[in-house]
């Protein structure tokens, strides 16, 4: 009772346990070195698996989250482009296809917008490893 009550507050937290792990260097030492300083590493630290899930599992929603802003993002940028706005939120046209069309200050936000989203999307996709 009292090793899992430490365990649970103990005040090293699960990402700082991971990175000290980081530190082996399993290419230029030879594998028995890297094996003995992974077996020591994980004696120090005292990590368990269900530790590391609950880890996994909150950088997997966070990174869920993440996609879902984007897509948000994206969504939201398709339609200020897409959709007329109204005149008041069209501050400036900077380019004018004819006398009553162009690309305006609002079109440029929601183009950054939309490249915001995909850099989210690209990135957080990347570490869901989908």
């Amino acid at each position: 009772m009292q090793v899992k009550f430490t365990k649970e507050f103990s005040p090293e937290s699960t990402p700082e346990k991971i990175k000290a792990f980081e530190s082996i260097d399993w290419d230029s030492t030879p594998r028995d070195k890297a094996l003995d300083e992974f077996i020591l590493t994980l004696e120090a630290t005292n990590i368990d698996s269900d530790e590391l899930h609950r880890y996994r599992q909150k950088v997997k929603v966070l990174n869920i989250l993440l996609v879902a802003f984007a897509v948000t993002l994206i969504g939201v940028g398709v339609f200020g482009i897409a959709y007329p706005l109204p005149k008041y939120l069209e501050i400036k046209t900077l380019f004018y296809f004819n006398p009553d069309d162009g690309v305006t200050v609002s079109d440029l936000i929601c183009a950054v917008l939309i490249l915001i989203g995909i850099y989210i999307f690209a990135k957080s996709t990347v570490k869901l490893k989908i």
